[in-house]
């Protein structure tokens, strides 16, 4: 005897034919037609078509689908392809931090004035990183003159970055003193430097050490520090003084070699 399934079962198989699914189960195996439905079969998986998804597989990385060349850190336009640097000194050794990429107007000009600052600060502390920081300082600032041009950013996925205070404006811009106290040192060292190795015929000099370990310097001729007075002097240490005459002051190895033949004064 064979048993017949309830009429009203939507899952019934009839016999002798293939089982078909009733087209109002929604766990039937083909899938429904619905072109909008992005996880449908056909459809690439894990790829959802959105086009105003800006971490969008496919679309530019950093900016809206549909715009390229946004900023990269909010996705605004217009946008200039710029590269902003920072350099830090660390007494024997130099570091540098790089942001390159597309940056709108506000973004570029917040990014240039922290890293500056940043260089002002920290760019002076070894001697690679001091010869290097002025370079650094005059490329960020090409990048910041291909901001200024850009016009103000919109249509990105967020806001702008807020450019914050001009780089002379912050604590950070007494690192421009460095430079410039070490400049002042080396051209004062160089316009005081009262050594014998700036004496010429003329000069008067003076005997600061002993007959044995001279330290000649340079004085006036009116003052009463005055001890000698430079008749002759010949670089290189080939030339003699007449012993005679002349006291005689000799300094070699050093940068110049050099004479001085000194005629004692009343």
């Amino acid at each position: 005897m064979t048993v017949q399934p309830p009429s009203g079962n939507p899952f019934a198989t009839q016999p002798g034919q293939p089982a078909q699914p009733a087209q109002g189960n929604p766990y039937a195996t083909v899938p429904p037609q619905n072109s909008g439905n992005p996880f449908a079969q056909g459809q690439p998986q894990g790829q959802p078509q959105n086009s105003g998804n800006p971490f969008a597989p496919g679309a530019p990385q950093g900016g809206p689908a549909g715009v390229p060349g946004g900023c990269q850190f909010c996705g605004s336009v217009p946008a200039a392809e710029a590269t902003v640097r920072a350099r830090q000194g660390m007494i024997i050794a130099n570091r540098t931090q790089k942001v390159e990429g597309h940056f709108c107007r506000s973004c570029g000009m917040a990014v240039h004035r922290e890293l500056s600052a940043k260089t002002l600060l920290q760019g002076w502390w070894s001697v690679q990183s001091f010869l290097l920081t002025p370079f650094t300082l005059i490329g960020n600032l090409s990048a910041r003159g291909k901001f200024k041009k850009l016009a103000e950013p919109s249509g990105g996925f967020q806001q702008p970055m807020t450019p914050g205070k001009p780089i002379m404006r912050r604590a950070a811009a007494v690192g421009v003193l460095v430079p410039l106290a070490l400049v002042g040192a080396i051209v004062t060292a160089v316009v005081m430097d009262d050594s014998a190795g700036t004496a010429s015929a003329g000069d008067c000099v003076r005997n600061n050490g002993t007959t044995i370990d001279p330290d000649i310097a340079v004085v006036e001729c009116g003052s009463a520090e005055a001890q000698f007075k430079v008749a002759e002097r010949h670089d290189g240490t080939a030339a003699q003084c007449d012993r005679n005459r002349f006291s005689e002051y000799r300094e070699y190895g050093g940068s110049s070699d050099f004479t001085l033949c000194l005629e004692p004064l009343p």
